[in-house]
């Protein structure tokens, strides 16, 4: 995931910052789908950087795919950033620790 970021300095040539999270997707159907990419609010997420560095690691998210109501969803689960390092800040814009978002179409 990346995020196009105004430059702070004139002679910084980077305009992108990289962010990396863990995905874990479960298939709880009988057959298989195809996930071509996952939408979800990233208002409630933590974020952790390094300072000095481009190293900048989001919450993870859970991702279940299940049937309800005779429609296929995937319901997306915000995971805390377990595998810290201690020299990572928090920059935190959670409102809720219990949110989740459903998918019901964006999938095969």
């Amino acid at each position: 995931m990346y995020s196009k970021v105004k430059l702070l300095e004139k002679n910084d040539e980077e305009p992108y910052v990289f962010a990396r999270m863990k995905v874990t997707v479960t298939n709880n159907l009988d057959d298989g789908k195809l996930i071509g990419k996952l939408v979800f609010p990233i208002s409630n997420f933590n974020f952790y950087y390094q300072e000095g560095s481009s190293k900048v690691h989001v919450d993870d998210i859970k991702a279940s795919l299940k049937q309800e109501s005779h429609v296929s969803i995937l319901k997306i689960e915000r995971l805390d950033f377990t595998k810290k390092d201690k020299n990572l800040k928090l920059v935190s814009y959670l409102n809720s620790k219990d949110h989740s978002y459903i998918m019901d179409k964006g999938f095969d």
